[in-house]
């Protein structure tokens, strides 16, 4: 943008390239850097000394706090790099890597929080979170609703299924089912997310039936196929139930849960 007329909200000290595109209605904060190729959406805020790579398209409304790097090391090209979808947020010092052959994608409303590093290529689905100091692999995908917790680490290539959650520290080498807890390094199933079960609007009654089918998959020694056909009549009856059984068809099992404490 330099010999034409700035946007309003880009600060003097911003430095925006030719051929980035940055909408009227964008805020670009002091001393950050749009590379050519970037696009900026409506509403989108850049912060102060953040780093917006060439091929990044910033969604609308969405958020790129102080300091966070995305897409840094990438190439111009046709085609995007990373995609920040509508009302996400990358918070401060995170870094979003560029992705290689598949744009690095964090959806609409997600929450990536400040010191984090999201891998190359790597998907994080709507409204899931990536707490504080925490690594997403390459090629990672967190699908919608899952949070992984504070300084914990997912492997290149590893899912973590909808609504699971990773606890703090652990480390996720294995595909983690949906509406799972894990814990541990590596990290085994303990439980649900009983939480993100209530604040996603499950029913009690699917609740109630995710615990039985906990139980038979995690802890009872049954093969998946045995666990299925026990599980078969409430499986018709709860989506949620549903998609766990086919995540781990088409995934696996991230092992045995430990005993339960008496």
């Amino acid at each position: 943008m330099r010999g034409s007329a700035r946007a309003p909200g880009i600060h003097p000290t911003a430095l925006v390239e030719d051929g980035a595109k940055v909408h009227p209605d964008a805020i670009v904060g002091p001393m950050a850097w749009v590379a050519s190729g970037a696009v900026i959406g409506a509403g989108a805020r850049i912060g102060a000394r953040a780093v917006v790579g060439p091929g990044v398209r910033v969604g609308e409304a969405s958020l790129v706090d102080t300091g966070a790097v995305v897409g840094h090391v990438a190439q111009p090209s046709a085609e995007p790099s990373v995609e920040i979808g509508r009302g996400a947020q990358v918070r401060e010092y995170a870094v979003v890597e560029p992705g290689h052959t598949t744009p690095t994608w964090i959806a609409d409303f997600a929450f990536v929080m400040g010191r984090t590093r999201i891998g190359a290529g790597s998907r994080i689905g709507e409204r899931a979170v990536v707490t504080h100091g925490s690594i997403v692999g390459a090629d990672a995908c967190l699908e919608a609703g899952a949070v992984v917790g504070g300084l914990a680490l997912v492997e290149h290539g590893v899912v973590v299924g909808q609504g699971a959650m990773v606890a703090a520290m652990s480390r996720v080498v294995r595909p983690v089912p949906p509406f799972v807890l894990v814990h541990g390094a590596p990290a085994r199933p303990v439980g649900l997310n009983v939480v993100g079960l209530r604040r996603s609007g499950a029913r009690p009654d699917a609740r109630l039936a995710l615990q039985r089918a906990f139980r038979l998959l995690f802890r009872s020694g049954l093969s998946l196929d045995e666990a299925e056909r026990r599980l078969s009549a409430e499986r018709a009856e709860w989506p949620e139930l549903d998609r766990l059984l086919a995540f781990l068809r088409r995934y696996g099992s991230p092992g045995e849960a430990p005993p339960e404490r008496r």
